[in-house]
C-alpha cells in the first residue's frame, strides 16, 4: 500500500484492499491491509454444517458517510483550488499508516472475498451466506471463478432492483442521512480465492503444507 501512494505517477483517488499469503508454522496465513470501504473477508465451513460463517471481515473506514478513507493524488493547480477554497487550510490526505491490518490462519476449504463497497453497499453479510450456500450446493469443492462471477452479478441484479432493501440504506440511516429507495448502482468487483489441498486439480501450493490458493478476479 505504501508503494502504492508513493510511486503513483497519476492522478485520482482509490480505496485499496492489498492481500498476501505466506507460511507458519501453525500453517497457512493470510495477511490483510485494507484502506477505506472496500473489503476482505474470510468464509469457513465447520464439520457439522455444509453453510459457510464468516471468520474475518475488514471494517469499513469513513471519515463521514460515503467518504471513505482513500489514497489520493491530485494536480498541484487543482489542489491549490481546493485549499483556496478551505481558507488556505491544506488538504488532508490519507496515507497507508492509516490501513487496517489484520492477519489469521487459514484452513482447507476457506474462501477469501476481497471486493468494492459495491458488492458490500448491495449484498448485506445474511445475503451473502444465503448466496453461498445455495452455488455451493452442499459440494465441498466449488470453482472459484464460478463463485467470483455469481456474487459480482447478484450483487449487480441486486443493485438495479428498485425495491431493494441494501445495507447502503442502513448505513445512510444510521449516518441520519436519507437515500431513495432500490440498489446502489456502482462499479462492483469480486475476487474470490480458495485454499485447496496439493492434490486437487494439481494446483501450486501456496504453503509447505501443501495448501493452495485458487484465485479469480471479476472486474
Amino acid at each position: 500500500v505504501q508503494a502504492a501512494e508513493t510511486q503513483a505517477t497519476t492522478f485520482g483517488a482509490a480505496t485499496i484492499s492489498a492481500v498476501s499469503f505466506f507460511n507458519s508454522e501453525a500453517g497457512p496465513r493470510i495477511s490483510c491491509a485494507s484502506l477505506g470501504d472496500s473489503g476482505v473477508m474470510v468464509l469457513r465451513k465447520s464439520s457439522a454444517s455444509t453453510r459457510r460463517s464468516v471468520v474475518l471481515e475488514s471494517v469499513q473506514q469513513q471519515h463521514d458517510w460515503n467518504c471513505p478513507y482513500q489514497l489520493m493524488r491530485l494536480p498541484q493547480d487543482f489542489a491549490c483550488k481546493i485549499e483556496n477554497c478551505q481558507g488556505g487550510q491544506p488538504i488532508k490526505y490519507d496515507t497507508a499508516e492509516a490501513c487496517e491490518i489484520f492477519e489469521t490462519t487459514l484452513q482447507l476449504g476457506d474462501l477469501i472475498l476481497v471486493f468494492t463497497d459495491g458488492f458490500s453497499d448491495n449484498v448485506s453479510q445474511e445475503k451473502l451466506l444465503d448466496l453461498m450456500e445455495m452455488l455451493e450446493g452442499g459440494v465441498d469443492l466449488v470453482d472459484a471463478e464460478y463463485l467470483a462471477q455469481q456474487l459480482a452479478a447478484a450483487a449487480h441484479e441486486i443493485s438495479l432492483d428498485r425495491s431493494a432493501h441494501v445495507p447502503f440504506h442502513d448505513n445512510a440511516r444510521r449516518a441520519g442521512v436519507f437515500v431513495a429507495g432500490g440498489g446502489k448502482q456502482d462499479d462492483i468487483t469480486v475476487l474470490a480465492s480458495l485454499v485447496m489441498s496439493g492434490s486437487e486439480r494439481g494446483l501450486i501450493p501456496v504453503s509447505t503444507q501443501r495448501h493452495e490458493l485458487h484465485a479469480f478476479a471479476l472486474l
